[in-house]
């Protein structure tokens, strides 16, 4: 049957094409016979036809006038002629023969059968005839899928990735634009309270920063709205600070804001403080990843992994007093390095307004005040 279907809806096409041409020519066309070229002539002679033969018709067109009252019409009014009812008569039949003959080629059970006696030719083409419409219609799509599988791939294809384009497009510019007014409040705020605002950024600043380990994680790093307020003995500034980690389904963009302090008089051992991640890191610890707790101050121990170059000079700046006040601030990271330390929150941004602005430099001159109590204690 799929064999029937592909090579036959070509030929009822054109039945359908000779049917309606006449009927589209206007009423003043020349009453003319048609003149039948490449693939339609060939199927007229291949059943024997040629445009000089004169068969008679007759009773066909009376026939058909009979059965059609558009055709009758049609011929009433002058808009089609005699001889070109006849003419379509001709090429229908032929058509007929050439789809005919095709379906034998195509199919040996046919052939078998019309051999046998089982099935006459008027049988076959009238089954072509009542068939044709529906048949032509539902292979009609699996004709052109099989003619352009690429191009249906690729349309396969743009069903999900041009919907992706569009909602990642969109993603993009919501973020944009949600980032566009952080940095106005930002620097409405810092104009406010009188501190110098870069709102891409320095350079300068950034290069001058020390090699913290919150600077060596990720990829696609900046460093945006700064915040300064500096003093001849002291550096504060507070700024946004974005990288993305992992790829694909795991890719995240990791934002927050970090408070930093530059000091000559700072003189702490480079360490590295977070808050513990209540199941991953006691399995850490258990694996050798290094956590430097203290047996006499069990909270301290529980609420944050301790990590440092220099372990020993670390437990000995750690005083009791100095683990007492993380001990208040569970929530914090904190980062030192020669004459600087970082102060932030994993992953939170401190909202564009005075009184938050306010609050964050707060937080780190209090952490300041803490690492200057322990210095000046013996230890």
């Amino acid at each position: 049957m799929n064999r029937i279907l592909n090579s036959h809806f070509l030929c009822h096409f054109l039945l359908w094409l000779a049917w309606m041409m006449p009927a589209c020519q206007p009423a003043s066309a020349a009453i003319t016979a048609p003149v039948f070229s490449g693939a339609t002539t060939t199927a007229l002679t291949r059943v024997g036809w040629t445009q000089d033969d004169d068969p008679s018709w007759e009773e066909a067109y009376q026939k058909l006038l009979r059965e059609n009252q558009d055709l009758r019409e049609k011929v009433a009014a002058g808009e089609m002629s005699r001889a070109e009812v006849i003419e379509w008569l001709k090429l229908r039949d032929a058509l007929e023969e050439e789809a005919y003959q095709k379906l034998l080629r195509e199919n040996q059970d046919l052939r078998e059968k019309v051999a046998a006696g089982e099935t006459s030719r008027a049988e076959v083409i009238e089954w072509l005839k009542q068939n044709r419409d529906a048949l032509g219609e539902d292979r009609a799509g699996e004709n052109w899928i099989e003619r352009n599988e690429a191009l249906f791939i690729i349309l396969i294809q743009l069903a999900w990735i041009v919907p992706l384009v569009v909602i990642m497009t969109i993603v993009h510019i919501v973020v944009k634009r949600r980032e566009q007014r952080r940095t106005e409040a930002l620097g409405g705020a810092a104009d406010e309270m009188g501190l110098v605002f870069h709102g891409e950024g320095d350079a300068a600043f950034h290069q001058s920063l020390p090699d913290f380990p919150l600077f060596q994680v990720g990829r696609k790093k900046r460093l945006t709205n700064l915040v300064l307020a500096d003093t001849p003995e002291l550096k504060m500034g507070l700024f946004d600070y974005c990288f993305t980690v992992g790829h694909g389904k795991q890719k995240k963009v990791r934002r927050l804001s970090v408070v930093v302090v530059q000091s000559a008089d700072l003189h702490a051992p480079r360490c590295h403080l977070r808050p513990q991640i209540v199941f991953w890191d006691p399995i850490g610890a258990l694996l050798g990843k290094q956590d430097i707790n203290f047996a006499d101050h069990p909270e301290f121990s529980k609420a944050f992994v301790l990590k440092s170059d220099t372990e020993e000079q670390a437990r000995a700046f750690f005083d009791p007093g100095l683990l007492d006040f993380f001990s208040q601030h569970t929530n914090i990271s904190f980062e030192t390095r020669e004459g600087a330390f970082l102060y932030f929150r994993q992953w939170k941004r401190v909202d564009p307004t005075v009184d938050a602005i306010q609050s964050a430099l707060a937080e780190g001159y209090a952490v300041l005040g803490a690492l200057q109590d322990r210095l000046e204690r013996p230890g």
